[in-house]
């Protein structure tokens, strides 16, 4: 008897959870969501996102293709029923699920190290952050220590690590710059922080086309540079004469042939007023 109860018992473990049942945990997922949503703090995010990803994942516990249908329907409709919706529970899952975010984040003693509010932290998980580990591993010990520093050699607190709309593009040990600033030795061993807000990439073949377009974008560029003791901006002033100059090339060459065609009889002599403005836009 022992023996056939016991036989019973494990069989009733290994059975395959049906879509009530499922769908009865979802209920207490969602409860679950709402009571840790109004705590407000950093390390709910990650509760959340476990909640939800493992919500989430047992779909795949349902070998029918159509329990598994019913079960998304009824996931999706109990995330769009939270408060933040289907767009917000995703970003909570890919924060939970991004490791190196995750060993942080659900440590108590040093989730507080991270900055406030998912989308930062969501902009932590951006791939070219997570596919470089160099830069995983400054992250990592930046917010292990509480702190990062800065170009400028300055300590920066690691809550303020808010990278929202931006791509971390480098993140190095410092260099022959820091050892001109007096650091200790122990502070060299820290990351340096240095967040890129702004990648700006043209055609080449677009605006090589159009020199008012050109013009355009150095007065924007212009615009950029304001005087900042916390700022870099760095121009890549060789690429915008290149492409000015390829711009006033086509030109040059469309309106020699424009004149050629009106004055057969005639040699086209090129003036110097597309030169003139483009130097009055630098």
């Amino acid at each position: 008897m022992k023996s056939s109860q016991k036989s019973m018992v494990d069989d009733s473990k290994t059975t395959e959870p049906t879509l009530p049942v499922l769908l009865d945990e979802l209920d207490k997922t969602k409860e679950e969501v709402m009571n840790t949503y109004s705590n407000g703090l950093v390390k709910s995010i990650f509760e959340i996102g476990r909640l939800l990803a493992d919500a989430k994942a047992r779909k795949n516990d349902l070998t029918d293709v159509l329990g598994q249908a019913d079960y998304e329907d009824k996931y999706n409709e109990m995330v769009e029923n939270l408060p933040f919706g289907k767009k917000v529970a995703d970003k909570f899952i890919r924060i939970y699920l991004t490791p190196y975010l995750r060993k942080i984040g659900t440590n108590p003693k040093l989730s507080r190290n991270l900055p406030d509010g998912y989308n930062n932290l969501y902009a932590l998980t951006h791939k070219d952050i997570v596919k470089d580990p160099k830069v995983v591993m400054s992250l990592s010990e930046g917010f292990e220590k509480g702190n990062f520093i800065s170009t400028k050699g300055v300590k920066v607190p690691s809550t303020k690590m808010t990278a929202v709309n931006a791509e971390i593009t480098r993140l190095t040990n410092p260099s022959n710059d820091e050892s001109k600033s007096g650091l200790d030795q122990d502070d060299r061993s820290e990351p340096v922080l240095n967040t890129v807000f702004a990648t700006i990439k043209v055609s080449d073949e677009v605006f090589g086309k159009d020199q008012e377009m050109v013009w355009k974008l150095k007065r924007f560029l212009k615009s950029l540079k304001y005087p900042s003791a916390s700022t870099s901006l760095f121009i890549e002033e060789k690429n915008v004469e290149k492409l000015e100059k390829v711009s006033l090339e086509k030109k040059q060459k469309a309106d020699r042939e424009r004149w050629e065609k009106e004055n057969p009889t005639e040699t086209f002599l090129p003036d110097d007023e597309t030169s003139s403005q483009m130097e009055d836009v630098a």
